[in-house]
């Protein structure tokens, strides 16, 4: 499992945007989590299924967005 949470205030680089008729500093909160499992059919041979969430809360409504991925692997060495 993996759990992630980050306020992106720009402190560093004075980020200012205009989108619309709206300027001013931007600012982004991101969530990400994600879990995934894994059986292992022999040492060289493995699979994996997980499921990935994102999410983005700017103050420009614009930028929100929400991701969602399931994925299965397979991974095989020699």
């Amino acid at each position: 499992m993996d759990l992630l949470y980050t306020d992106d205030k720009h402190q560093n680089v004075i980020t200012v945007i205009t989108l619309g008729n709206e300027t001013k500093k931007l600012r982004n909160k991101f969530y990400n989590a994600g879990a995934s499992l894994r059986y292992e059919f022999r040492e060289w041979l493995k699979f994996d299924v997980g499921y990935l969430y994102s999410k983005r809360i700017s103050n420009f409504s614009e930028l929100d967005y929400v991701n969602k991925a399931i994925f299965f692997r397979l991974m095989a060495s020699l």
